[in-house]
C-alpha cells in the first residue's frame, strides 16, 4: 500500500508538496558521523517549520517542531561525542480524555506501511517513524522524511479521530 493511498494524498498533491519543500544544501552528504541537531533543525526551518534545537536527558540533540497542529519531537539516536547522530526518531503523543482502543492502534499497524503506532499506560496513542541517516544520509532524504512525516500524521490524527 502506498503512503500516498495510506495518507489519503492524491498523487497529484504527493508531488506538488515533494517539489514544494525546499532544502538548505544542495546534494552535500553528511558522511558516515550521521547528522546533527542544527542540521536537521536548519532542514526544518528551511521547510518553514519552527525548529527547537534543545538535548534529551542523556545530552543528545532533541528538535521540537510542529506539523499538522501537534507537537513532534525528533530525537536523535546513536550519537558520536561531537554531536553527530546516525538515526533520528520523529515522535508524537496524542494526551486524549479518553484515549482510545487497541485495536484501532492494531488497525493502524496492520493496514500502513509507515509509522509504528503503540498506547501509553492511559490508552494514549503514539506514533513513531524513524529514519537512518549515517552513513550516507542527505538534506533531501531527511526532508523527504519531513513530508512523509507530516503525511503520517495526517492520516493518524484522522485514524484516532483526534
Amino acid at each position: 500500500m502506498s503512503l500516498v493511498k495510506t495518507a489519503g494524498w492524491s498523487v497529484i498533491a504527493a508531488a506538488l508538496a515533494w517539489a514544494a519543500v525546499p532544502v538548505s544544501a544542495s546534494a552535500e552528504i553528511y558522511g558516515e558521523d550521521g547528522v546533527s541537531g542544527p542540521e536537521v533543525a536548519d532542514i526544518l526551518q528551511t521547510a518553514g517549520y519552527r525548529a527547537e534545537l534543545t538535548k534529551d536527558g542523556v545530552g543528545d540533540p532533541l528538535v521540537r517542531t510542529t506539523m499538522s497542529g501537534v507537537n513532534v519531537q525528533v530525537y536523535f539516536y546513536n550519537c558520536n561525542s561531537v554531536g553527530r547522530c546516525e538515526d533520528i526518531q520523529f515522535s508524537v503523543g496524542f494526551d486524549m480524555a479518553n484515549g482510545t482502543s487497541q485495536s484501532v492502534i492494531d488497525e493502524w499497524n496492520r493496514t500502513k506501511r509507515f509509522g509504528r503506532a503503540y498506547l501509553d499506560d492511559e490508552n494514549d496513542p503514539f506514533i513513531k517513524v524513524d529514519l537512518q541517516v549515517g552513513p550516507g544520509g542527505t538534506p533531501q532524504l531527511i526532508a523527504g522524511y519531513v513530508r512523509t512525516m507530516e503525511a503520517v500524521l495526517e492520516g493518524f490524527t484522522e485514524h484516532i479521530d483526534f
